[in-house]
């Protein structure tokens, strides 16, 4: 019999075989509200199984390329214990956090239906594992030297874990939607204190800092055709007689999202963090205020407020290629855009 030919090599097999039971576990997990740490214990054993055989497995060349988050996660597994202690602490604590909201969520839940039980189970497994990421945190700022912390990526991109002292801890958000929030967070309050540009991702192009973004300066042109407001090459059309307070709100406001974002992208770029334009989307934050801009299908995000641009996915569209081509420097054409074509009708 011939030798089977295909994409994946014998080291491959027990990485797709620990994910698929992962992402199955996942989302029975999802789908009954138990918490995702029940899911760690039933397949942690198998996940560093196949961590083992795949550490020195040829991804080939048609693995995607990990996020910002998973290249630090990645590097801090060979960095100095010091580095790993704080990051293993801000993990700790951004998990506790989040836990405890959606504890208390689950206790208003609970009270609101008293007939459910399963919530207040829910509610209770939360709190307890709550406690031990506490008590995790507390025995490990305590002991700076007696406690041994390691950091382990996830298995082909899923998440990632701490073990500390042989206990293991999934850095997992207990909602799905919100895990590249946990992580952007993670990973901001720790480059603010660890210059994280030592583990700038190899082939990621060397670039100069990125400079200031000049000030927003709205113009303003009031002809027959309406109100026009202009910020650089970017021209938005009032037409009709537009009440002029409401428009010069809007178009601040817009402009202000337009170049704060152009700012982001700007860092994310020379961080090696790359920008998909085509996947590129705000969306709302689950039960937090603020807007999640998704960068690419890696899980890259950035947290900002950007009500204008969230509320209108047309514009943001319209938007795209000018906002692609400052980013990347180059020299563009007047674009003027008419508000009514995007639903933007002022009160009168």
């Amino acid at each position: 019999m011939g030798a089977i030919k295909g994409r994946y090599s014998l080291f491959d097999w027990p990485v797709i075989i620990a994910r698929a039971l992962y992402r199955l576990l996942l989302r029975i997990m999802d789908v009954t509200r138990l918490p995702h740490f029940l899911l760690f214990r039933m397949v942690a054993p198998l996940s560093l199984w196949a961590i083992g055989i795949h550490s020195g497995a040829d991804t080939g060349p048609e693995a995607a390329a990990p996020s910002r988050y998973e290249q630090i996660v990645q590097a801090l597994g060979g960095a100095q214990e010091e580095e790993r202690r704080l990051f293993a602490s801000l993990a700790l604590q951004g998990l506790v956090e989040v836990y405890y909201a959606e504890a208390d969520l689950a206790r208003r839940e609970a009270a609101e239906d008293k007939a459910t039980r399963a919530r207040q189970a829910w509610a209770f497994s939360v709190e307890r594992y709550t406690e031990t990421l506490l008590q995790l945190e507390a025995r490990l700022a305590g002991a700076q030297s007696a406690v041994a912390v390691k950091i382990l990526p996830g298995i082909a991109g899923d998440v990632p874990m701490l073990v500390i002292d042989g206990e293991r801890v999934m850095l997992s958000h207990p909602r799905k939607a919100e895990q590249p929030v946990y992580e952007h967070q993670l990973l901001n309050a720790f480059c603010q204190q660890v210059d994280c540009s030592q583990w700038q991702p190899l082939g990621a192009p060397v670039a100069p800092l990125p400079a200031e973004p000049p000030p927003v300066v709205v113009e303003w042109n009031f002809s027959p055709a309406g109100l026009r407001c202009s910020y650089r090459e970017v021209t938005l059309l009032f037409a009709g007689k537009s009440p002029a307070q409401q428009a010069r709100s809007l178009c601040e406001q817009l402009f202000s999202e337009l170049a704060s974002l152009e700012e982001e992208l700007r860092w994310q770029i020379w961080r090696g963090v790359s920008v998909d334009w085509q996947q590129l989307a705000i969306r709302p934050r689950v039960g937090e205020a603020g807007h999640s801009v998704i960068v690419n299908a890696r899980g890259d995000v950035l947290l900002m407020r950007l009500p204008i641009l969230a509320a209108n996915r047309n514009l943001l569209t319209a938007l795209l290629a000018w906002l692609q081509g400052v980013v990347d420097g180059e020299a563009l054409p007047p674009l003027e855009l008419r508000a009514e074509d995007y639903g933007i009708r002022l009160a009168r």
